[in-house]
């Protein structure tokens, strides 16, 4: 068995250390399946991708191999599954956080860069994983399906959160637009992880970010007095309600 690195981070409901004993008390499928899925996720914390084998990831669960073909045909949709598992992680995070930002959409989309820039998302194992996974989905069919579905989810996720915060400063954006901003913070975001894991010590994500987004909504809507992403109908609108409350203003004004 390959050797192990210390693994700092353990996915709910499981044990770091390797069973001794194959397990075959009676379970449901689902908890096989997610059984299986933590194991994985582990081996690849322990020993990264080349060294995970299915006979690994069976040492890791307490399964026999019978079992592992069982619920899963190969490592590959193994490692899928396990991508799947910490997108997943991810949205449930976002979920909490987005609800607890309340109804302002500036404070919503600050909470969604935000979840994934503190614990239990900021941790070392599940940002190296989500590295391995990475590199995967650029050779493995299977990896390359889950990544589009899961980035196409936090993508379209992001464009909404968006367009709220444009819609609420009065500005209507161009698809291509939110699209373009959606993939720039998704990047940013990739890279504040890549960053932190060559260099916990030197980065702090949170603060990284209580500086990033103020330029970013100044850029993006208050850059040289007007608002960038607006388009010529919008804009003439947001002129045409200004004048009328000035009038308004000017109408109610005391002689």
């Amino acid at each position: 068995m390959p050797t192990a690195r210390k693994s700092r981070f353990v996915p709910p409901s499981t044990k770091p250390a390797v069973p001794k004993r194959w397990s075959f008390l009676k379970k449901s499928p689902d908890f096989r399946r997610q059984q299986l899925i933590e194991a994985t996720f582990r081996s690849l914390c322990l020993y990264g991708e080349t060294a995970t084998s299915v006979r690994l990831i069976a040492a890791q669960a307490g399964l026999s191999l019978g079992m592992v073909r069982h619920h899963f045909k190969s490592k590959g949709e193994l490692i899928a599954a396990t991508y799947q598992f910490v997108s997943d992680r991810f949205n449930a995070a976002a979920d909490e956080a987005i609800e607890a930002a309340g109804p302002d959409p500036t404070e919503r989309l600050k909470a969604m860069l935000l979840v994934g820039l503190r614990p239990p998302i900021l941790d070392r194992d599940y940002v190296r994983v989500r590295n391995i996974l990475w590199s995967l989905s650029d050779s493995d069919e299977a990896m390359r399906r889950v990544h589009r579905q899961t980035y196409g989810r936090f993508q379209a996720r992001l464009e909404c959160l968006f367009n709220d915060v444009a819609a609420a400063r009065g500005i209507a954006v161009r698809p291509e637009e939110a699209t373009a901003t959606a993939i720039l913070l998704m990047v940013f975001l990739k890279g504040v992880w890549i960053e932190w894991l060559i260099a916990p010590d030197d980065l702090n994500p949170q603060k990284l970010i209580e500086r990033f987004f103020p330029l970013l909504m100044h850029s993006l809507f208050n850059a040289s007095g007007t608002e960038p992403h607006m388009d010529k109908h919008a804009h003439a609108a947001s002129v045409q309600k200004a004048q009328a409350k000035r009038a308004r203003k000017i109408t109610r004004a005391p002689a």
